[in-house]
């Protein structure tokens, strides 16, 4: 928070949410928002289903919308730096959300050269609230986003 990083929900227990019935599932996400709160002051906070399951009635039950990945890096998978770095810099495009994991030496040794790269092409590498502004994209509740664009 203090490096301007946005906080987001993750849950509590990193349950699929696909499997829970409703009492669990908020309880799931208000755990957590509760936590966040008590950091970033925020009462809500965007959502990311842990292993990006989702359905219909996962996305009805969520009080914030959900946010997937456009590039999933696989770098829990102990994929090496170079794969991380190829995953993301081959597949960039303005409004892709990346899925990256914090703890993973390779991710870090990746990023180092990434974020110099995506400088120089003229990316900027943001939270997701700023991109979906950067974008004008409206992130709506009841709904799942893999990516920044604007709305028809």
């Amino acid at each position: 928070l203090a490096m301007g990083m946005e906080l987001g929900n993750h849950t509590h227990s990193h349950y699929d949410l696909t499997t829970l019935a409703e009492p669990i599932l908020l309880d799931e996400i208000n755990r957590t928002d509760e936590a966040l709160f008590q950091i970033d002051g925020k009462p809500r906070h965007l959502l990311r289903a842990p292993y990006g399951k989702t359905n219909d009635f996962v996305k009805s039950i969520s009080p914030v919308p959900l946010i997937d990945w456009t590039i999933d890096t696989l770098d829990w998978s102990g994929v090496s730096a170079d794969a991380i770095y190829r995953a993301v810099y081959e597949n960039r495009f303005s409004g892709a959300i990346v899925l990256m994991h914090d703890g993973y030496k390779n991710t870090v040794d990746a990023l180092k050269r990434l974020l110099i790269d995506l400088k120089a092409d003229g990316y900027q590498v943001v939270s997701v609230s700023q991109l979906a502004k950067a974008h004008g994209c409206t992130f709506r509740r009841g709904s799942s986003y893999i990516r920044a664009r604007k709305q028809n």
